[in-house]
């Protein structure tokens, strides 16, 4: 079972903003808390207890029956009533031969004194016994699917098991009868869906819901909480639906199973959750719950032995460090049965190689006597990481990510934890949006160390810090990479320069592909040969103090906003935008070119004619290629950066022209072609041509041919007794602008876009010259054609461009003329450059 990239994330806000939310937090019916055993497990433990649980039982004398070799519908059927037995106390204990864990956790129950079995049996024993505390039996049929997951939860409310035809017999041979009929009542999932959550939504105890196949293993538990029961995918039909029954569930409550088959799936789903204020349990495939959840449950938890990193040296540039993580902890089958296994946890060759165990800390919840067993074996080179948080969920998508982030914080620092483990959710780069909510929420206290994502495939990964100082580290490896891949990996680091690796190499190493028997077998060589593995913790501890980023400038022929930019559309992509455009200064995106004469005899008026060519598109092709798509490649893979694509809008684009000194503005400009606007400005005593472009919009996905201006003007150079060369130079510009990224996802565009000011640079470039020749006597001044103009003719912008003109020597005044009014004031002209407003912080994306 896979993750979705965090990038994925973003599309569930699509579906959750055009979602009704509708139904009511459920009462509490006759499957409620009543009667339930409290625990005295801890404070936090205790005080989330209720997101996840309706009731807590203690342990009974307990069967144990086999359910290997039986049908799908008679497995169903023996798990909703070992949910049954198991409300009041936990009796029954259902062996699967797929369950890596099942005699394991049994055996360590008994060893601990904390179960007593008193029996085994079979199918028809377990009829036997336990059938008479079912009411009865809600009839489904396998021909229509949803009529299983719907038998579900009428089931659940009525205290009875789910049959099909098949099983009838048995059942009725035992004393019981039929409690309802859900065969042909629905031609879809989703009306079958909606009508049964309608009617027993409020019937049922636990505010949350359950995703479930009816193959899928988790119906004890489900059952023995109270919990509905729907079924849907994403890309399925009954997705609108049925998304918006699990929106519908009570906030900050669990939704159980699974949601996806695919990573785009998942991203959408995940999100759908989180918009609605859920978090997801990963459960689909976990065995034995409904019992797991009550052993030891009394008892205050391990917590676990943290790696001492007192005597940690520092990690040098000039060495390989490495840490590895082992993937998919929060998927509770992953500790309660898959790291069961001979060749995960309980290899033999644990412990001789530093590793990161990833673990959701709602193991300690739901399974508390595993967790125990995990934090007592755990040895020095074993860490457990928190994964994700106390659920699955995109924070930055949670109404409070603040308040899920100290929770989770709060019940790590329970638990003993000191790594936190994120998909990503904004925490890609130091610069990510969601670094201020994860700080704030961990003040001074848990996490140390952040590692970030499950890798992009690169190999390389990076080292940085949050803004409070917190070390983190993303992974560069490919999901699907197994041991030969992680070695090729470390040697790709060994083959590089000091400054061209990160210090910490951090490399997921999915649970799915990597035994670690192989992973131990193929890495621990390489500390032969001087690779440092070091558990995160460690990592943690080394990681040297994060650099203090410099001020970001804008340098010539670049652009940088002015201000914080106004944000819409998805945040967590929207936030990325922004934090790029403040960090990295953005090319111009047009060019000028000015024809003027090569020299003028004295006393001559200079005449210019501007060309600006903005190819817009070119400019969104080149940020996309060259910024936005390794920034999404490096964080959620090449898969979803190939979708991506950016749109820009330009308004208000001024461009400026400073007149040299000795020179005077001399009629009106012209606009001979294109979409503009021109006239004379004044900035402080200083004439400026101004051009002002219409509005130029731009897409990446269909760039149109570039947009070309053509402007002519006139200057008046001063008569002087030498030969002296006035020059054309660029000014400041400014306008603003929209930038839109996105990317495609499951057939929709789903984008984040900023809108701010924007201030340019000038190129430092001359870009024409003309030589002006000397007076050879003193001239008288030329019949005016136009009034005295009111603008100077020698005074310089302070924040203007350098001019290559020499001081008027003092010779008799130059022809005037008047100052034409500018584009955009009452006479049409341009407007006056107006102060700079201060910047944003420094932060990153693409403009």
């Amino acid at each position: 079972m896979g993750r979705g990239r965090w990038a994925l994330v973003a599309a569930g806000l699509l579906f959750a903003s055009s979602m009704a939310v509708s139904g009511s937090s459920p009462a509490v019916g006759d499957v409620g808390r009543s009667g339930a055993a409290r625990t005295a497990s801890g404070t936090t433990i205790d005080r989330l207890e209720d997101r996840f649980l309706t009731r807590r039982p203690d342990v009974g004398p307990t069967w144990v029956a086999d359910v290997g070799g039986l049908t799908t519908s008679q497995r169903l059927m023996v798990r909703t009533l070992q949910g049954i037995v198991n409300r009041s106390s936990a009796r029954l204990y259902l062996r699967d031969p797929g369950d890596a864990g099942a005699q394991r956790w049994l055996d360590e129950y008994q060893q601990q004194g904390l179960v007593t079995v008193v029996g085994s049996t079979d199918l028809s024993g377990v009829l036997d016994r336990f059938a008479a505390e079912a009411t009865g039996y809600v009839l489904a049929t396998e021909a229509e699917p949803w009529t299983l997951d719907v038998a579900a939860t009428v089931a659940t409310a009525e205290g009875g098991i789910v049959a099909t035809p098949a099983e009838v017999s048995m059942l009725e041979a035992r004393g019981l009868t039929l409690l309802d009929d859900v065969r042909g009542r629905w031609s879809d999932a989703a009306t079958a869906y909606a009508d049964v959550v309608a009617a027993y939504r409020s019937k049922l105890p636990y505010g949350g819901i359950a995703v479930l196949r009816p193959t899928d293993t988790l119906f004890d538990f489900t059952t023995q909480q109270g919990i509905l029961t729907v079924f849907a995918r994403p890309s399925s039909p009954e997705w609108p639906v049925v998304s918006g029954l699990i929106a519908g569930s009570t906030p900050g409550r669990a939704v159980y199973g699974y949601i996806s088959d695919t990573g785009e799936e998942e991203g959408v789903a995940v999100a759908t959750l989180s918009a609605a204020g859920l978090f997801l349990v990963p459960t689909d495939t976990t065995r034995n719950l409904s019992f797991h959840v009550a052993v030891g449950a009394g008892r205050q938890r391990t917590p676990a032995t943290s790696p001492s990193v007192a005597d940690v040296a520092p990690c040098r540039p000039d060495q390989v460090n490495v840490v590895v993580g082992i993937s998919d902890g929060d998927n509770l089958n992953v500790p309660v049965s898959h790291y069961s296994r001979s060749d995960r946890w309980r290899s033999p060759r644990r412990g001789q190689l530093p590793l990161g165990w990833s673990m959701g800390p709602s193991a300690a919840v739901l399974v508390p006597s595993i967790w125990d067993a995990y934090a007592r074996e755990a040895t020095p080179n074993d860490e457990l990481v928190a994964m994700i948080g106390f659920g699955y969920a995109a924070p930055a998508l949670l109404p409070d990510p603040v308040a899920f982030y100290r929770d989770s914080f709060e019940l790590m620092d329970e638990l003993g934890m000191r790594t936190f483990w994120s998909l990503g959710g904004g925490l890609e780069s130091p610069a990510a949006s969601g670094w201020d909510q994860l700080d704030e929420a961990a003040g001074d206290g848990v996490p140390d160390g952040v590692l970030v994502g499950y890798g992009n495939g690169n190999g390389t990964g990076a080292v940085y810090a949050s803004p409070a100082g917190r070390p983190a580290f993303s992974s560069g490896t490919a999901y699907a990479d197994g041991p030969a891949e992680l070695v090729a990996q470390v040697r790709d680091l060994q083959a590089r320069e000091p400054g061209d690796r990160p210090v910490v190499a951090f490399l997921s190493a999915s649970q799915w592909t990597n035994p670690v028997t192989d992973l131990i077998d193929a890495l621990a060589p390489l500390e032969a040969e001087g690779v440092r593995f070091l558990t995160p913790a460690e990592a943690t501890a080394c990681a040297p103090p994060p650099e203090v980023a410099p001020p970001v400038v804008r340098t010539p022929g670049t652009c940088l906003p002015d201000a914080a930019g106004e944000q819409s559309g998805l945040v967590l992509i929207s936030d990325a935008v922004a934090a790029e455009i403040e960090r990295v200064p953005t090319p111009e995106g047009w060019s000028l070119a000015v024809d003027a004469p090569a020299s003028v005899p004295a006393g001559a008026t200079i005449e210019r004619e501007l060309t600006m060519s903005f190819d817009g598109g070119a400019l969104a092709r080149s940020l996309l290629e060259d910024r936005a798509r390794p920034i999404i490649e490096a964080g959620y893979g090449a898969d979803l950066a190939a979708t991506a694509w950016i749109e820009l809008d330009v308004d208000h684009l001024v461009l400026r022209v400073p007149v040299a000194d000795g020179t005077a503005a001399a009629g009106a400009p012209e606009v001979v072609s294109g979409p503009a606007t021109a006239g004379w400005s004044a900035d402080g005593d200083h004439a400026v041509l101004e051009v002002a472009l219409d509005a130029v919009s731009a897409d990446s996905r269909e760039p149109g041919p570039p947009v070309e201006v053509v402007v002519r003007w006139s200057v008046q150079p001063a008569y002087r007794p030498t030969s002296w060369t006035v020059p054309v130079v660029e000014g400041p510009a400014s306008y603003d602008l929209r930038v839109a990224l996105g990317v495609d996802l499951l057939g929709l565009a789903v984008s984040g876009e900023v809108r701010a000011p924007w201030s340019c640079e000038p190129r430092s470039e001359v870009l024409a010259a003309t030589e002006v020749g000397a007076a050879t006597s003193t001239p008288q001044p030329s019949p005016a054609t136009t009034s005295p103009s009111t603008i100077p003719t020698t005074s310089v912008p302070p924040s203007g461009p350098p001019t290559t003109g020499t001081a008027d020597p003092g010779g008799p005044p130059p022809p005037t003329t008047t100052p034409v009014a500018p584009p955009g004031s009452a006479s049409g002209g341009v407007r006056a450059a107006s102060p700079a407003m201060p910047r944003a912080g420094s932060a990153r994306y693409t403009g």
